[in-house]
């Protein structure tokens, strides 16, 4: 029982004691809170300085290789004559620095290397503040890895196998521009079958319009043939008008005839009366006693009628000349009638033969270029139209299949020669896109955690030094 007390004592014992070096360390702190604070500060402020000021961001590049495929064998299996841990020992030998010195001096970074989990690829890395000189510089380091002068050795058989590789592609780069030229060539001729087209249009155009011109012909005939209607019909008008002219001309002329035939019969009756009447005045005469009177009437008389004749007489001589005058006119329309008939009988054999045989001979005309356009100028486009279809199909099929074939069997050698090196790149060079050094929050947590715990140590080692300054 005494020994429970006893025990319970001292556990409230170190209770209280534990209780009270809690608080101790407490007031310590808060004492010397000035000693941490600053420390804490300084040690902040001098690791942005660093991080932020001093060093020089870097960025991580990288690049993802492995041996390379050197040769086949017999069987057509890739050969590799070289293993990572070759090309490990390689990089690691750094001879590439001694290489490079005149290209990058001595600001060549040492490059990391690393293996897989499997041992079959290699990973480099290095750290520069200029990711495109980076990754140029893991390039040049990868080229000079199948170097001559420092590089690993070629095998005899990897520099055959790109000698022959080569050779073949080139062989075949030459078949290829065969093939070019070839389709130059007929590109070229199709181009001259279509400008053979093109000559054919401008012929069928130039037909057309000669057709166009004969049918103008054509109308200009029709017309010229109106024309020559309305001159036939002019003409019968003026044969019609010249006959009625004439027939005018024949009734005044009748007229004319009568008039004279009833003025000579006048003076048939008048001299008739006129001998009658010189008888009985010459009967008068003769006898003894006569009437003086009687006689000079009679005498009067006479004369009378001998004047009345002469004038009656000057007259028929007048209607005589009117009538000669008139048979003239006569003969004159007569004369134009005839020419008239001649004008018109020439105008219908222009218009039945001239006219008639000019359409004839230009409608044939016109059939014959029509037949030429439809049928020369039609069959010599299908021609040419076929021989085209024949060129582009040897074109786009024939030469084409023979291109695709040659640019595959190029494309395959090509990635056979390419894959014959020592190294073979799995993922080319890479750049981290943000500098990965340095790693400023790390800088800054280690400064406040170090810092703090300095910070702790000199607020402690002041306190102590303080109580001990005292007992001293």
């Amino acid at each position: 029982m005494a020994e429970q007390v006893n025990s319970s004592c001292l556990d409230n014992d170190k209770k209280q004691y534990d209780e009270i070096d809690i608080v101790d360390l407490i007031k310590v702190v808060v004492r010397q809170k000035k000693i941490i604070i600053a420390t804490v500060a300084l040690a902040l402020i001098a690791a942005v300085i660093l991080a932020f000021f001093v060093l020089t961001p870097q960025y991580e590049i990288g690049v993802i290789v492995k041996p390379g495929i050197t040769g086949f064998n017999d069987k057509g299996q890739p050969v590799y004559d070289f293993k990572p841990q070759d090309l490990k020992a390689w990089i690691q030998g750094k001879a590439y620095k001694q290489m490079l010195f005149k290209k990058y001096g001595k600001k060549i970074p040492n490059v990391l290397v690393s293996l897989d989990k499997k041992g079959s690829t290699i990973v480099l890395k290095l750290y520069h503040n200029n990711p495109e000189v980076g990754r140029a510089l893991l390039k040049d380091i990868l080229n000079l890895i199948g170097d001559e002068k420092g590089g690993l050795k070629k095998p005899r058989r990897l520099v055959i196998e790109q000698l022959t590789l080569t050779k073949f592609i080139e062989s075949k780069l030459r078949e290829l521009k065969l093939i070019d030229a070839e389709k130059e060539k007929i590109n070229a001729d199709i181009e001259k079958l279509k400008l053979k087209i093109l000559l054919l249009e401008t012929q069928k155009k130039n037909l057309e319009n000669e057709i166009s011109k004969r049918q103008k012909d054509i109308e200009m005939v029709d017309v010229e043939k109106i024309k020559m209607e309305k001159d036939l019909a002019l003409l019968s008008e003026k044969i019609k008008t010249t006959l009625k002219h004439i027939e005018i001309l024949k009734e005044n002329y009748n007229a004319l005839a009568t008039a004279k035939d009833e003025l000579r019969k006048k003076i048939q009756t008048i001299n008739k009366n006129t001998n009658e009447l010189i008888k009985l005045r010459n009967t008068l005469i003769q006898s003894q006693n006569y009437d003086k009177i009687a006689l000079l009437m009679y005498s009067n008389i006479i004369q009378e009628n001998i004047t009345y004749v002469s004038n009656l007489e000057q007259r028929i001589l007048q209607l005589t000349k009117e009538m000669n005058d008139n048979n003239d006119k006569i003969n004159q329309e007569r004369l134009k009638i005839e020419k008239l008939e001649k004008a018109k009988d020439i105008l219908k054999i222009r218009q039945s033969k001239e006219l008639d045989k000019k359409k004839f001979d230009i409608e044939i005309a016109i059939q014959k270029l029509r037949r030429k356009k439809e049928e020369v100028l039609n069959a010599e486009k299908k021609d040419i139209l076929a021989q085209i279809d024949k060129l582009v199909i040897k074109r786009d099929k024939e030469l084409e299949k023979r291109r695709r074939d040659l640019e595959g069997t190029i494309k395959k050698l090509t990635a056979r020669r390419d894959s014959l090196s020592i190294i073979q790149v799995i993922q080319s060079p890479y750049a981290s896109p943000t500098p990965v050094k340095p790693r400023k929050r790390m800088i800054l947590a280690l400064a406040l955690v170090s810092s703090l715990f300095i910070g702790l140590f000199l607020a402690f080692l002041k306190e102590f030094w303080e109580k001990n300054k005292i007992k001293v």
